[in-house]
């Protein structure tokens, strides 16, 4: 398994960690926040982007720019910017 650097490290507050669950479970909420949400679950649990990728079904590069943008704007980064 590929070492982790620091930087790609997430980690989450309980009370984060709570809402995100809330929100990646939501079967009719807005698919793209969902999709997020349960990128930056599974980031804190040291999943490497490419099994993140596959998991959610999307692109490694967009599981590396929902974890820059939630590095650099926490909880909004859940939201499209305007």
């Amino acid at each position: 398994m590929a070492r982790l650097r620091s930087s790609c490290l997430l980690r989450l507050t309980r009370r984060r960690r709570k809402a995100l669950t809330r929100i990646a479970g939501q079967a009719s909420g807005e698919f793209r926040q969902v999709q997020r949400a349960r990128i930056l679950l599974a980031a804190a649990r040291k999943v490497s982007n490419a099994q993140i990728a596959r998991q959610v079904g999307c692109t490694p590069g967009t599981v590396r720019k929902v974890r820059a943008e939630y590095r650099a704007r926490g909880m909004r980064a859940l939201s499209d910017r305007p």
